[in-house]
């Protein structure tokens, strides 16, 4: 939050349901996004919108900016993998499940698959950011992303040497700063 109220950019921080304070209710959580998005548009409706995550949370913004009416202009998405499966890949158990879930709802794990709704967006400029300390989602995974989006979506890449995953900011905080808010300045309007 600093680094972005430091920028002059306003912030906004939610709990996904089921996480922190909020009751868990469903795993539509693209649309819980969307919904604080639109809520954040309604009361500034003449600034730009960015969604920023790590992770689960990157993994989210990239899914809800494929949905109907997200008003998102850019989305930083951190140690992002491009999907559930790929994430979970070195835990046997949860592995399976994904895969079993896979098979008994397809249309349901699409739509928490980065890669399959990125592949929806019709414009906007993300910024992927993975570094090769990161085992859970390695730098691959944002070779994998870049290479689902459509004809019009910038992508713009930035490979870190040692952040521990969501630890960018933390680990590599100049690199980090500096890609991050050159990003936002560019394509931010």
């Amino acid at each position: 939050m600093k680094l972005f109220n430091d920028a002059g950019y306003h912030a906004v921080i939610f709990d996904y349901n089921g996480f922190g304070e909020s009751a868990s209710v469903d795993f539509e959580y693209p649309r819980d996004l969307v919904a604080v998005a639109k809520a954040v548009q309604r009361e500034f409706s003449n600034l730009p919108i960015a969604a920023v995550g790590a992770s689960f949370g990157a993994m989210r913004a990239i899914e809800a900016g494929g949905l109907p009416g997200c008003p998102f202009d850019v989305v930083v998405a951190e140690a992002v993998a491009p999907s559930l499966i790929d994430f979970w890949k070195n835990y046997p158990v949860p592995a399976a499940t994904l895969r079993g879930m896979t098979m008994l709802m397809p249309r349901y794990e699409e739509r928490l698959r980065p890669t399959f709704m990125l592949k929806k967006y019709r414009k906007g400029s993300l910024l992927l950011i993975h570094s090769e300390a990161d085992r859970y989602t390695p730098p691959e995974h944002g070779v994998a992303i870049a290479e689902a989006a459509p004809q019009g979506v910038i992508i713009q890449r930035l490979v870190l040497t040692r952040a521990a995953h969501t630890f960018a900011i933390r680990d590599e905080p100049e690199e980090y700063r500096a890609k991050v808010l050159d990003f936002l300045g560019r394509h931010l309007r």
